[in-house]
């Protein structure tokens, strides 16, 4: 009972376990390293990630997972000082990444980043 002492909600419980692992794929990817590196590293990320993604999906906490992943994603156009815009991405680029892994994976990750980039230059 301790435990949960700690938390208001279960989904205070889930938010605390996803959002360092989550965050630490991120941090990988904001370093400055080759878009290879960026590439396997979100691949592993994926790969990693993929079955709890499913859960989360099949246990009702998507949200959870969307909003940290979002607040992840922010984090690289916090300079622009437009929210609309980096609501926009973040959004954009969750959806992308969720629909790709609901579909398996049906598509090379250099294609959904291509349309990635596609979105963040708009």
């Amino acid at each position: 009972m301790a435990f949960y002492r700690n938390f208001d909600s279960i989904n205070q419980v889930i938010y605390q376990y996803y959002q360092p692992r989550i965050s630490e794929s991120f941090e990988i990817i904001r370093q400055n390293v080759s878009a290879t590196i960026k590439i396997e590293n979100q691949l592993k990320f994926f790969e990693d990630f993929k079955n709890d993604f499913y859960l989360s999906e099949s246990q009702g906490y998507e949200p959870i997972i969307r909003q940290i992943y979002i607040e992840e994603i922010e984090k690289f156009y916090e300079e622009t000082n437009d929210e609309y815009f980096i609501t926009f991405v973040a959004t954009g680029v969750y959806a992308v990444w969720r629909k790709w892994l609901m579909n398996g994976q049906d598509k090379p990750i250099e294609e959904i980043h291509e349309l990635i980039r596609k979105i963040v230059t708009i």
